[in-house]
């Protein structure tokens, strides 16, 4: 995957991002982001090491936070996400809207 980070390094490096007003939560699964350099270097990063889900959504529930939205053609992530944050609403959104 190295040799596709790097060309998608590329890509996103020319993107014009701007700061969060709501974070985005890093790969790690604990990090928040808001800045537009880190969260182009996490968008490279998540393609050559591990997504940490199971601690994102630990996380995510210990913000408050009460709804999960795959955005997806099929539910993937939300079968998975169902057993370890229970508590959330899960809504698909694919081509057909949510």
């Amino acid at each position: 995957m190295r040799p596709a980070a790097e060309q998608f390094a590329a890509v996103v490096a020319a993107l014009e991002l701007k700061t969060c007003t709501h974070p985005v939560l890093g790969s790690d699964g604990q990090t928040l982001l808001q800045e537009p350099e880190e969260i182009k270097r996490e968008l490279v990063r998540q393609l050559t090491e591990p997504v940490r889900f199971m601690n994102a959504l630990r996380t995510l529930e210990a913000l408050g936070i009460e709804e999960f939205v795959e955005v997806s053609p099929v539910s993937v992530l939300i079968p998975l996400a169902k057993r370890a944050a229970r508590s959330f609403k899960f809504t698909l959104a694919s081509n057909g809207g949510m």
